[in-house]
């Protein structure tokens, strides 16, 4: 019960806040994520939460993420003060923290909202999940998604590592910093065993 009342309030907060765009995107998101799912025998119900939440403020304007990261105590971040946008997640990680009701893998759902979008050595199913359909959903367009969605279908696990490969060798040929989260998600997919941020 508590996972369908928060998944309606989440809906009804998307239909408020957000473009049809990124509505679309959520919406392709959940498809997806759901299909992961159901093809890995894996619980969905707390991951459809996670894609819901995801990108809630994504539209937000920087200035208003990097205030409200602030005023709830997260020190400035020089990562990601040269990225600002991806305080999104944090801040969406925040807002389910706050939740109220009883929901089982709330703090393992707040890790893969809050880092959806940088990547992390999840302890979860659903951080991974929720990084796979957000990088991977179907109006997404770019070289190479389609192998990585057969590749993630066939094996999550081995799907989470080679999107994140894919997107650390986007961010190098952009000349993006790499966060520490991302590094240390590679460093999990490279030896196995879990690296601390």
């Amino acid at each position: 019960m508590a996972y369908a009342t928060l998944a309606k309030e989440l809906r009804r907060l998307i239909r408020l806040n957000l473009s049809e765009k990124r509505t679309a995107h959520i919406s392709a998101s959940e498809d997806y994520a759901n299909r992961l799912c159901v093809k890995h025998r894996l619980p969905y119900e707390p991951v459809m939460i996670g894609v819901l939440a995801h990108d809630l403020f994504r539209e937000w304007p920087v200035e208003y993420l990097r205030r409200v990261a602030l005023r709830s105590g997260i020190a400035r971040n020089p990562y990601l003060e040269r990225e600002p946008i991806l305080y999104h997640g944090i801040i969406a990680g925040l807002f389910l923290k706050r939740w109220r009701g009883n929901l089982g893998f709330l703090s393992d759902i707040v890790e893969a909202v809050t880092y959806h979008t940088t990547g992390y050595p999840f302890r979860c199913y659903i951080g991974k999940i929720l990084f796979l359909a957000d990088s991977l959903e179907e109006t997404r367009d770019y070289p190479g998604v389609k192998r990585l969605r057969k590749l993630a279908e066939r094996d999550y696990e081995n799907g989470f590592n080679e999107v994140l490969e894919h997107k650390i060798g986007y961010y190098v040929r952009k000349k993006y910093l790499l966060l520490p989260e991302t590094v240390a998600a590679w460093n999990s997919a490279v030896t196995g065993e879990v690296w601390k941020v």
